[in-house]
């Protein structure tokens, strides 16, 4: 079959093989695994969950402390896909209301609450 305005030999379709067929299914699948993540992560942001970088920048530590407070379960970190997040409410119980107000999470756990 000849694409239309195509005059070399070359612009001819070969037909689809059954690795054509797995690559394009693979392909629809990761776009669809992608576009669930997207709407988990807004989810996440809705239920008062800050990004690791976002939360380690604020407190001034690194994402690698942030992982290991996880694991120590001293805050509350979830992982969606390869991004994870941190609770707000916890890390505000965790450095202190001293140490929030200094780096300035208690006043965007107030906005984020619309308040």
């Amino acid at each position: 079959m000849r694409e239309e305005g195509c005059s070399r030999t070359s612009c001819y379709r070969r037909p689809l093989t059954a690795y054509d067929m797995r690559s394009m299914l693979t392909l629809h699948n990761m776009q669809e695994d992608i576009m669930r993540q997207d709407a988990q992560i807004a989810k996440m942001a809705e239920q008062g969950y800050i990004p690791a970088s976002e939360a380690a920048e604020a407190l001034g530590v690194s994402v690698f402390t942030l992982y290991r407070w996880a694991g120590t379960n001293k805050v509350t970190g979830v992982k969606v896909g390869i991004h994870w997040f941190f609770e707000r409410k916890s890390l505000l119980d965790y450095v202190g209301p001293q140490a929030a107000k200094l780096l300035g999470l208690d006043k965007q756990a107030s906005t984020a609450k619309g308040g």
